[in-house]
C-alpha cells in the first residue's frame, strides 16, 4: 500500500477523488495547500510543512481547479519539503499551464475529468519507478566538472552544491548511462517516467523538455547555452562526455 498525500490548492477537498484513490488501494492523507508554508519550526522533526512524515509519502497529488501563480508556488513548496514525485491534477490544461507546472517541479500534469483507469495507470507509472541507486563500488558519478552523489541526489559544480529532485536525478543518470550518445525523448519517457506507449503525445514529450530545462538551470553555468546537457534537434538529448 502506497501513501498518497492529496493537497488541495483551492478551498475545498474533492471527497470523490479521495474515494477513488482509496479504492485503488492507496492510503490517502488530505491537506490544504495553504499549510505548505516554509516555516517548519512548529512541526515534529522529520515532518514536512504539511505535517506528514517526509519519508512516508510515496507520491503527492496537487488538486486544483484553475492553476495560477499561487498553485505553482504551492507546487514549489511541496517539492522542497517532500522528495516524492508530484502530480498536478487540474480542470484547466492549456499548454502554458502544463509547461509552467512541469517547470515548477511536477512529475506529471493531468487534466480533469480523467478516467479512474487512466489516473491509476499514470500514478502507478510514477510509483513503480525505481529511485537512483549508488554504484556497487562508488556512490559518486563523475561527469568532469560535475559530480553527482547518487545516494543523496546532490550535485556539486564549481564548489556549489545543488539538490536534484528524484526525477531530475533519474534523467541525469539515464543520460549518463549512455554518455556521449543520443537518447531520444521517447526512450527517456520510458526509462525515466515509465510511459510505455506505442505513441507518445506532444504533452508527454513536454515532460522531458521541461525536466531538461530544470536540470540545466541547476548544472549548467549558462543554461541558455548548455555545454554539458546538449539538445540533438528533432531527436532528443545527450550528455557530453567532457566540457
Amino acid at each position: 500500500m502506497h501513501h498518497l498525500l492529496l493537497v488541495t490548492a483551492d478551498a475545498t477537498c474533492d471527497d470523490s477523488l479521495v474515494a477513488v484513490l482509496r479504492a485503488m488501494g492507496h492510503r490517502v492523507t488530505a491537506a490544504h495547500g495553504e499549510t505548505a508554508g516554509p516555516d517548519r519550526t512548529r512541526e515534529p522533526r522529520g515532518r514536512g510543512g504539511l505535517g506528514e512524515p517526509v519519508d512516508a509519502v510515496d507520491l503527492v497529488v496537487l488538486d486544483t481547479a484553475a492553476p495560477n501563480s499561487g498553485t505553482f508556488e504551492t507546487c514549489r513548496r511541496i517539492q522542497a519539503e517532500y522528495p516524492a514525485p508530484l502530480v498536478i491534477l487540474a480542470t484547466r490544461g492549456n499548454p502554458e499551464d502544463v509547461i509552467t507546472g512541469l517547470e515548477n517541479g511536477a512529475a506529471d500534469y493531468l487534466v480533469k475529468p480523467v478516467g479512474a483507469r487512466v489516473l491509476e495507470a499514470r500514478l502507478h507509472a510514477l510509483l513503480r519507478r525505481p529511485g537512483p541507486r549508488p554504484r556497487p563500488s562508488e556512490g559518486v558519478l563523475d561527469l568532469g566538472p560535475l559530480a553527482v552523489d547518487t545516494a543523496t541526489l546532490a550535485a556539486v559544480r564549481d564548489g556549489t552544491t545543488v539538490r536534484l529532485t528524484p526525477t531530475e536525478a533519474r534523467l541525469l543518470l539515464a543520460l549518463a548511462a549512455r554518455k556521449g550518445r543520443v537518447m531520444p525523448r521517447q526512450t527517456l519517457l520510458e526509462r525515466v517516467w515509465g510511459h510505455r506507449h506505442a505513441r507518445h503525445t506532444p504533452g508527454d514529450l513536454r515532460l522531458v523538455d521541461a525536466c531538461v530545462a530544470r536540470l540545466r538551470r541547476k548544472i549548467e553555468p549558462d543554461p541558455a547555452n548548455p555545454t554539458l546537457l546538449l539538445t540533438v534537434r528533432g531527436t532528443g538529448y545527450r550528455l557530453c562526455h567532457r566540457m
